[in-house]
């Protein structure tokens, strides 16, 4: 299914007589469909590389995270986007960077508490994905893995196409165990669902991984070089901090210090979040 679907941005590219077929397009073609794992992504940049071009793609040709996700959600044909995270990080990053509009984007949020699990709690997510489908939409689905089987259908973008009165009219099916119903789609509808990274390639089912564009978002993945510097010297400063203090590591001397720390304050006082304060001021 990579492989496949990696032909399309490149193919598009090509035949809209944009750019011809190179190794920049190529790399653009891998990195939206082959993201989600460093080493994959890095040997189909090698192995496509080497095959099209005789060298591997360098890696200084990949593009920001950023606007990998916003290309994927201007793109009515591209698949659903999945985020892979840490603790979560990807849903405030992606509303600070203005990738999707806070106000107009549902938030759909699960847990493992019994409560949660219940099938009232996933007829009313299930019906909150049906209203946005029908509104042209996106939602963001957050710890939900009990919803994937109720969205096979949108998950593999099976479209039911009808034309009445001279208007096609595409629906989707949803479905909650033997019960399943047609619904409407408008254009515009996406899905975001943001996962751990950790869970998403230990328990979810290589299949539903397959059905998404995957990026990796984290603070480090979106910081710019100049906060990387101002990471790096962070990062420093705490390792002697650590080594003056006689303590075991970073996590015993700074309360609630993770290996995100340095990344997650230098991206703070970065552009994104200046801009950020200024529209809320």
């Amino acid at each position: 299914r990579e492989l496949v679907v990696a032909q399309r941005p490149g193919a598009a590219g090509v035949d809209r007589g944009k750019a011809a077929f190179g190794p920049e397009l190529l790399c653009r073609a891998l990195c939206r469909n082959f993201g989600g794992r460093e080493d994959l992504l890095a040997g189909a940049l090698e192995t496509f590389g080497q095959e099209c071009f005789g060298s591997p793609l360098s890696e200084k040709m990949l593009l920001p995270v950023a606007r990998l996700v916003r290309e994927n959600l201007a793109d009515r044909h591209s698949r659903h986007l999945m985020l892979l995270t840490s603790y979560g990080a990807a849903l405030p990053l992606m509303f600070s960077h203005g990738l999707v509009v806070h106000q107009a984007t549902p938030v759909l949020v699960g847990s493992a508490f019994p409560e949660d699990r219940h099938n009232l709690y996933l007829i009313q997510h299930v019906n909150r994905v049906k209203a946005a489908m029908a509104a042209g939409e996106t939602v963001v689905l957050w710890n939900l893995d009990n919803i994937y089987e109720s969205l096979y259908d949108v998950l593999n973008q099976r479209y039911v196409v009808r034309t009445s009165g001279g208007k096609t009219r595409r629906s989707l099916r949803l479905a909650i165990g033997a019960r399943s119903q047609l619904c409407p789609v408008e254009d515009g509808f996406r899905l975001i669902v943001i996962v751990e990274k950790d869970h998403a390639y230990e328990d979810l089912d290589l299949p539903l991984l397959n059905r998404f564009e995957k990026f990796v978002m984290e603070p480090r993945s979106l910081l710019a070089s100049p906060e990387m510097d101002v990471a790096a010297q962070l990062s420093e400063w705490m390792t002697s901090v650590v080594g003056e203090s006689g303590l075991q590591d970073v996590g015993t001397t700074f309360c609630g210090a993770h290996a995100g720390l340095a990344e997650s304050l230098a991206l703070g006082q970065g552009p994104a979040a200046q801009a950020t304060e200024e529209e809320e001021e």
